[in-house]
């Protein structure tokens, strides 16, 4: 194999790697430039939440939905506690969760 061939290879290889590499840690950023300049970061209100991996609970966790509800003052500390009911309950009798 030409050494200008391999070259490009790597290259490429190189470039795909920054992009994933920046796909993956782009939200972590913009999470943080977004509390670090909200206006709301003092009076923000803090919601609660407990959860599993079940499908349903997608809309909640996802970057969208922290970036919409960032804006409006609200923080959403959401906690996957991995399916363990009793728990879970408990902490919301407790109102460590928020229903």
């Amino acid at each position: 194999m030409k050494k200008s061939t391999l070259g490009a290879i790597i290259l490429f290889s190189f470039t795909l790697f920054v992009i994933f590499l920046w796909f993956f840690i782009k939200p972590f950023f913009d999470e943080q430039s977004m509390r670090s300049s909200s206006d709301a970061a003092h009076d923000a209100v803090n919601i609660r939440i407990g959860g599993d991996n079940y499908i349903g609970y997608w809309f909640i966790n996802s970057h969208e939905m922290r970036k919409i509800a960032a804006k409006k003052g609200i923080r959403i500390n959401y906690t996957d506690d991995g399916g363990i009911y009793e728990e879970r309950l408990r902490k919301f009798a407790d109102q460590e969760y928020m229903v």
